[in-house]
């Protein structure tokens, strides 16, 4: 697996119609196309399917037998942790006088949060077990407790 293989799923045209739909339903900015952002993404991308021990035919036949239920798990997350802000403990809030507070720096979505998403809910289906020893292998801090919370809440049809 390479580069040009994780690059073919996420411009096919079942990849952009999962995009779209998840896009019409929860308005989000995207991040503009970049090269060398493009070439990071690319990189992590291959990393956790790597990670996954998933093959570009496991991820495109999800895709296209379950596209309803990655938009609906993508739409569900999006919603859940949208506007959660920052959370201080008490006596570490920022001064309120600091300018930075004012200014919300947001670069959009990367196009490969669908992949990202797709690959949760495919080692949610194998159980809790795997998916806690994906998300482990891919960085996730708490990953029990995130997987805990993907199954119960996003991902019903696992165990």
């Amino acid at each position: 697996m390479n580069h040009q293989d994780v690059k073919q799923v996420v411009s096919s045209d079942l990849y952009d119609e999962i995009l779209t739909k998840i896009r019409e339903i929860v308005p989000i900015k995207m991040c503009e196309d970049d090269q060398e952002y493009e070439y990071l993404d690319l990189n992590f991308a291959l990393e956790k399917i790597n990670k996954a021990n998933l093959t570009i035919q496991e991820i495109e036949d999800f895709m296209t037998t379950q596209k309803e239920n990655l938009i609906s798990y993508s739409v569900n997350k999006m919603n859940n942790y949208v506007d959660l802000g920052e959370e201080y403990p008490e006596g570490e809030e920022p001064d309120p006088d600091d300018d930075y507070e004012d200014e919300e720096i947001n670069l959009g979505y990367s196009k490969f949060f669908v992949l990202t998403d797709a690959l949760e809910y495919i080692m949610a289906q194998k159980g809790k077990t795997e998916l806690v020893k994906y998300l482990k292998r891919v960085g996730i801090s708490h990953a029990a407790k995130y997987a805990k919370q993907i199954i119960t809440d996003f991902v019903p049809d696992s165990d």
